[in-house]
């Protein structure tokens, strides 16, 4: 197959966002300057890639790398297909098993990480759509062992490089923490947080332009820690994961998980007894989850703080 070329990804891209070129290229470049580029006469610079990026909402060279890695546009949007009936959830279930089953069975998809994305979405669907946590646990490592045969957790930070294996950790680790086995799920949390926080290090810049994957993963992951951690009574160490990612969040804008943290925060403090602080980050929780249509978060507050949260009416 010959090479790819990132202006056919652009392409691609703002055909799928059904963009013209005009419309793509305004306030960023001509549009003969784009037209030559997706013709591929010459590659784009950083800088280009990313202000195209931000126009179209998505990693056009992360885009570009993935296909590159499959060699295949045809393979990496099968993959797409599937990530996106993941991500909508809702009454995708059947839908999403059909692709897998169908997917599976292709020359495409018997290695490498076509094959571990198979494995990554099996293991999403034991979890999220079947609760069965131990399935999802041997899905992830099998997935983790397509490239490492002998794929131990052990100082798995030093093996571990893509997003899809990143993604298979925090599954077993999440899933560990349901079937009761808190302390193992608890110690890979931490090992994820120490690992994603070298990335979030860097300039601004810096972590705009590996798009948001490792930001949406922190905060979710320092999320779940400071769940386990509220569990134990362990009120202090909780607080304190939950603020970094806080600070994060408002760091970098990413406010996906920013309410939940917010509520995260408001029950610590009420259970340390601070109840001032307490009602500030309950009533702020309130405008963001309102503010983002979060209706069904909005209903759980409202009513986990009138049941379990009394002084904080008084």
């Amino acid at each position: 197959m010959e090479k790819l070329h990132i202006g056919e990804v652009i392409s691609y891209l703002r055909k799928k966002h059904n963009l013209t070129q005009q419309q793509l290229a305004d306030k960023i470049c001509s549009r003969e300057y784009l037209c030559k580029l997706e013709k591929g006469a010459f590659f784009p610079t950083i800088y280009t890639i990313d202000l195209l990026s931000k126009k179209l909402n998505e990693n056009i060279y992360e885009f570009y790398q993935e296909i590159e890695r499959h060699n295949d546009m045809e393979t990496h949007l099968k993959i797409q297909q599937i990530n996106e009936l993941i991500s909508t959830g809702g009454d995708n279930d059947l839908e999403i098993r059909k692709l897998i089953e169908e997917y599976e069975n292709l020359p495409a998809f018997k290695t490498g990480e076509s094959l571990q994305f198979i494995y990554y979405s099996k293991a999403i669907c034991s979890y999220y759509l079947d609760k069965n946590y131990p399935e999802a646990i041997d899905f992830s490592f099998k997935g983790l062992s397509v490239y490492k045969k002998d794929f131990k957790l052990e100082n798995w930070t030093e093996y571990i490089y893509t997003n899809v294996e990143l993604t298979l950790i925090n599954l077993i680790a999440s899933s560990y923490c349901r079937c009761d086995d808190s302390d193992t799920g608890l110690s890979m949390y931490y090992e994820m947080l120490k690992y994603l926080e070298k990335y979030l290090s860097r300039p601004l810049y810096d972590i705009h332009s590996t798009g948001h994957f490792y930001i949406n993963l922190y905060t979710n992951v320092a999320y779940n820690t400071s769940n386990n951690l509220f569990s134990k009574s362990e009120y202090v160490e909780a607080l304190k994961i939950v603020d970094n990612a806080i600070n994060i969040s408002i760091r970098t804008k990413y406010m996906n998980i920013y309410p939940s943290l917010l509520k995260n925060k408001f029950m610590i403090l009420y259970m340390l007894q601070d109840y001032e602080n307490s009602k500030k980050y309950y009533n702020k929780a309130l405008i963001y989850f309102e503010d983002m249509l979060y209706n069904d978060d909005l209903k759980e507050l409202i009513n986990m703080a009138k049941e379990k949260c009394p002084n904080l009416f008084l």
